[in-house]
Order: structure tokens, then sequence, then C-alpha cells
């Protein structure tokens, strides 16, 4: 599942089988996919394009008018 999923849905737990390492020797090797999102969006692999910002800012300007707010992440770096 998507980390941003995982607590933009505020899920209470997360079970899974194996670790980083185990999906890395699987080929699903997680730090290429944190070193991307460091990148700018200009020097990503895969084309990143915005696209209706004003439409987008108006969905997130409905969700705190009924006073929500978004769940604050900080990711540690290892």
């Amino acid at each position: 599942m998507c980390m941003s999923a995982i607590y933009w849905s505020r899920i209470s737990a997360v079970r899974f089988a194996t670790d980083r390492n185990a999906a890395a020797r699987a080929g699903f090797d997680d730090r290429a996919l944190y070193a991307e999102l460091q990148r700018p969006l200009t020097e990503r692999g895969i084309s990143m394009i915005q696209i209706m910002a004003e439409e987008g800012q108006s969905t997130f300007d409905i969700w705190t008018q009924g006073g929500r707010s978004a769940v604050q992440t900080t990711l540690n770096e290892e």
C-alpha cells in the first residue's frame, strides 16, 4: 500500500510479513523511490506535470473549511 495512503486514510495499524530488505532482494527496492521523491519534479524518472492546480486546491479548501485537518508526518532519514 502506498505510504501516503496509509497516513492519509488515518488507519490505526499496518500489518506486514517481511521487511524492506526482503522486498529489495525480491526486486522491490524502496531506496530508489525515496531518492526519486527527493528530486525536483523536472528531474524525476517519470514525467510529473501539474494540471488543474486551482481545482485541486479547491478540494483542500473544502476539506479545511469543514473543520478537518490532515495528519502531519515526518519521515526519518536512514
